[in-house]
């Protein structure tokens, strides 16, 4: 089973392709627009990932370990609002 570190390294991978070419990032706005894009195609792979359909059951695993260590679950909400 894959690991986060797999998961990682497939978007690191995918960032480093994807922008291979570009000599010079003029600003952040512009970096950002280059990862989002690189994110962007990245989606794609992520299907093949085995065990990817389990992962709201591991987010809800998540919230509950987190409920017994508290501040944890606050971290988890605002990550998954965030993607």
């Amino acid at each position: 089973m894959p690991t986060y570190v797999d998961c990682i390294a497939l978007l690191n991978g995918a960032v480093a392709h994807f922008t291979r070419n570009v000599r010079r990032w003029r600003d952040g706005k512009m970096l950002l627009r280059w990862v989002a894009g690189a994110l962007h195609e990245a989606e794609a792979d992520f299907h093949c990932i085995k065990g990817h359909k389990q992962l709201p059951d591991l987010v809800a695993a998540l919230r509950k370990h987190g409920q017994q260590n508290a501040g944890i679950t606050k971290d988890i909400d605002t990550r998954t609002k965030a993607a």
